[in-house]
């Protein structure tokens, strides 16, 4: 409870989008391990049975839409990481090294 009410405390007293951050944070650290309470919907799993349903041209519109709209958002730097690492799998090898590349400033 201490815990908690340090964190409220904090939150309460934070600029709005530093509240956001922490916000953000603590959701993203609730959502790993421990058992979360029963009125946090798992998005994770009902976004996986959406997307199996939908076409490759849903996909990849939505997905768009999304990236789009994320714009500079709070998010916690954890959350930003899997996202990355979602996309980077994504690639081919030839198509990471080219990424890199570009990355680094050499000819795509």
């Amino acid at each position: 409870m201490t815990a908690a009410s340090a964190l409220a405390e904090a939150i309460g007293d934070a600029h709005p989008d530093d509240a956001v951050l922490l916000m953000s944070a603590a959701l993203t650290d609730l959502s790993h391990g421990g058992r979360r309470p029963d009125f946090f919907l798992n998005a994770e799993e009902e976004v996986q049975w959406w997307a199996s349903c939908e076409p490759p041209e849903i996909l990849v519109a939505t997905l768009s839409a999304v990236l789009d709209n994320l714009g500079d958002r709070a998010m916690h730097l954890e959350t930003r990481k899997r996202l990355f690492l979602v996309l980077w799998r994504s690639f081919t090898p030839s198509m990471q090294a080219r990424f890199l590349a570009q990355a680094s400033g050499g000819k795509a």
